[in-house]
């Protein structure tokens, strides 16, 4: 204990109710902001967004949304943190504890990843490299290969013209100091930028995650959805769930 209240002060504080939505209200009007509901992703939004997303970033999107991790976990994944599961038989990503949102409650958060998932992993990242899967300066030295295969394709033996695309390549790389892994911030620009392009509002990296949860939620138990999201408490999974008054009705149809 920091002794930085008294024991009797703390009681007391434990026996405050919490606020609840819509009963923080002055006479002038909320006393709190009260946060907007996160939605998920509009399926045809999201198809437009992977059609503007450059290939590196459509498959964080992608992933992101299959396996529903938080972003924190996404542009964290490294090679060197993933592990065949032989009693599962599948892959498990153990994230670190510097992004595990469950760490100070000494829970481990483990990531399960399939066939479709360790598919994009292997595009990005061989097994030979042990850091970070989504590289954005890998990623530029990939496009800086294509471009000089179809220039050498075409046969454009131009001195000119290789020497700005070196000059191009070092200018991407060391100039700007792209870095080894992709940042909350960058990830969320990034797909805000390909939002812009796609013509569709802005799309935060945590509704893509809604939008995976809502899936998992909607095709399995609520206990299962719980470990693949690795939510502490239920509660938090069942805002995923939907509409059990749906799900009701479809049973008492086929049963009753």
């Amino acid at each position: 204990s920091q002794q930085l209240t008294t024991e009797s002060h703390y009681r007391s504080l434990q026996t405050l109710e919490p606020l609840r939505r819509g009963r923080s209200l002055t006479h002038a009007g909320p006393a709190l902001r009260e946060g907007s509901k996160v939605r998920p992703v509009d399926p045809r939004d999201f198809d437009r967004l992977l059609e503007h997303c450059s290939p590196m970033l459509a498959d964080m999107v992608r992933l992101q949304s299959m396996t529903a991790m938080r972003p924190s976990e996404i542009i964290a994944i490294r090679r060197r943190d993933i592990r065949r599961s032989v009693s599962h038989d599948c892959f498990e990503y153990v994230v670190t504890a510097a992004v595990n949102k469950m760490e100070h409650e000494d829970r481990d958060r483990v990531v399960l990843l399939g066939e479709k998932a360790m598919e994009i992993v292997d595009r990005w990242c061989p097994k030979s490299v042990k850091g970070y899967v989504f590289n954005p300066r890998r990623a530029i030295e990939l496009e800086y290969a294509r471009r000089r295969a179809m220039m050498k394709e075409r046969k454009y033996k131009h001195q000119d013209a290789a020497v700005r695309l070196e000059r191009a390549r070092l200018t991407g790389v060391e100039a700007r100091k792209v870095g080894d892994h992709y940042t909350a911030d960058s990830y969320r620009r990034a797909i805000e930028r390909a939002c812009i392009r796609a013509g569709i509002d802005a799309i935060a990296p945590n509704r893509i995650r809604h939008t995976g949860a809502t899936v998992i939620a909607s095709a399995t138990e609520v206990a299962v959805a719980r470990e693949i999201l690795g939510h502490a408490d239920i509660r938090t999974t069942m805002r995923y769930v939907g509409s059990l008054r749906n799900k009701a009705a479809e049973y008492v149809k086929a049963h009753a």
